[in-house]
């Protein structure tokens, strides 16, 4: 894995798991809406880059709760505003196996 470093000189990719499990752990306890806000106060200071390991959480909240529906629509959301793709393969995986269910 590449390291980037941030201007402080900080390694950012230490900060990126902790912060994705930090994330994580609000949209399952508390909902998708204190994670929304930790995600936008840590991209809005610069702390972190977007990376798709930090909008994992929001596509991962949608799909263990079995609502592709949602997730499809979080997912066309980060891909316009932030150009990522977090859980394509997962995403794409279960698009199909819906489709072949529906035969």
């Amino acid at each position: 894995m590449v390291q980037e470093s941030g201007d402080g000189g900080e390694d950012v990719t230490l900060l990126n798991n902790p912060a994705r499990r930090l994330l994580e752990y609000l949209a399952e306890h508390a909902g998708m809406q204190p994670s929304r806000q930790v995600l936008d106060l840590l991209l809005a200071r610069k702390v972190l880059p977007p990376s798709s390991q930090l909008f994992s959480p929001f596509i991962k909240f949608h799909l263990a709760n079995d609502d592709l529906a949602s997730a499809l629509v979080e997912f066309e959301s980060i891909c316009q505003t932030h150009r990522l793709t977090p859980h394509k393969q997962e995403l794409t995986a279960r698009c199909i196996n819906l489709e072949d269910g529906e035969r």
